[in-house]
């Protein structure tokens, strides 16, 4: 008999089974492109956001340069530096989260540019802002080189003029400006100027008659009693008679000393720049000295010969300027006597009430905070 041999059945074509191995290979391949592909736009899209977040932070460093240069703007620095110059700031922020750097930079008297760079954390992102902002000090709008209320003589030999007029020995002042009245009062014949005294402006005499003592002791938008804030002493009301003068010690004005009141003249150079803003509580007089800044009286005040001063005068009661031949009385500036209770106030003898543009800025420079223009102040540069 012939026995029966079987055949052992193959899993199929050899080619069938290449062809399977290869769409396997293939769909490997294709997974790995679309899962690399999404990892790849994934990343991308981390960085975007990463670096969305770095151009944030460096925004935010960028303004807060700018921010910190105004709210702690140093007056004096800053005042006393020359048109076109400037000077560079760089921070980290609090949070350490960015940087920044920039430069202030003195355009004109009362304009200054702050160009401020911020940066993130790895100082990758970067942005660039640029602010234009305008000095704003106490508010003093000169109509007359005295406004005052009540009763005015001027003496033989006292003079008061509103044309303006720097004084004497100081330099780098600005352009004068037009005259002023000499005299602002709210009934002209309060006022009385005898023989040999003098009362020159354009008018010589003001006549307001909304002028009122309460006005008189508004300063724009300073109540009298707002500016005791700014003062650099405030002292009781007394006899000042030769106390008052500058006082340097090792090259360097004592600005601690409530007496110095500033330097006028060049004596003692060092206090030259320093204009500060004396606060005296109660009525008093000042004779044989000199300063400089603001000076505000809170009584009356009795100004007496061969005292020199440069700056605006406010003050709550009533003024009383005299001077004599040998001691000759000076005020560079303005003055303002409010007068509520009306009392008779006279200029006497060699005195003179000089109108001084020039020494009113220089006065007030120091009391200014810097802000923004209200309009296109701020702009995003490259």
């Amino acid at each position: 008999m012939f026995g029966l041999r079987s055949t052992p059945v193959c899993c199929g074509n050899p080619s069938e089974r290449g062809a399977a191995l290869a769409v396997v290979i293939i769909a490997l391949a294709v997974l790995s492109a679309l899962v690399g592909g999404a990892f790849v736009t994934a990343m991308h899209e981390q960085r975007l956001g990463r670096g969305a977040f770095d151009y944030v932070h460096a925004l935010h460093a960028a303004e807060s340069g700018v921010a910190v240069q105004l709210s702690s703007w140093d007056a004096r620095a800053y005042t006393s530096m020359a048109i076109g110059s400037s000077v560079r700031f760089s921070s980290w922020m609090p949070d350490s989260v960015g940087w920044y750097r920039g430069s202030l930079r003195r355009i004109t008297r009362t304009i200054y540019f702050i160009d401020t760079e911020g940066f993130s954390r790895d100082s990758v992102a970067r942005q660039h802002v640029g602010v234009l902002a305008r000095l704003a000090p106490v508010e003093i709008l000169v109509d007359a080189a005295l406004r005052t209320h009540g009763e005015l003589t001027v003496d033989s030999g006292a003079v008061i003029s509103g044309i303006d007029a720097n004084p004497v020995g100081w330099s780098g002042c600005p352009t004068l400006s037009d005259t002023v009245a000499g005299v602002q009062n709210g009934d002209s014949l309060l006022i009385t100027s005898l023989a040999g005294g003098v009362i020159e402006g354009m008018p010589t005499i003001l006549e307001d008659t909304a002028l009122t003592d309460t006005g008189l002791m508004t300063f724009g938008a300073h109540a009298f009693a707002d500016l005791r804030s700014y003062a650099s002493h405030s002292l009781r009301g007394q006899d000042f008679t030769n106390a008052i003068g500058p006082y340097a010690a090792g090259g360097v004005c004592d600005e601690g000393l409530a007496t110095n009141w500033g330097e006028p003249s060049s004596a003692v150079p060092e206090c030259a720049d320093y204009f500060p803003v004396i606060y005296l509580d109660g009525s008093s007089v000042v004779s044989q000295g000199r300063g400089q800044g603001i000076l505000i009286v809170n009584g009356n005040l009795d100004v007496q010969g061969g005292f020199v001063w440069a700056g605006p005068i406010l003050v709550r009661n009533a003024v009383t300027v005299r001077g004599t031949a040998t001691q000759p009385t000076t005020i560079w500036g303005w003055v303002s006597a409010a007068n509520p209770f009306p009392e008779h106030q006279r200029l006497a003898g060699s005195s003179r009430l000089q109108y001084s543009s020039c020494a009113v800025l220089r006065a007030t420079e120091p009391t200014a905070v810097a802000r923004p223009l209200k309009l296109r102040s701020w702009v995003l540069l490259p």
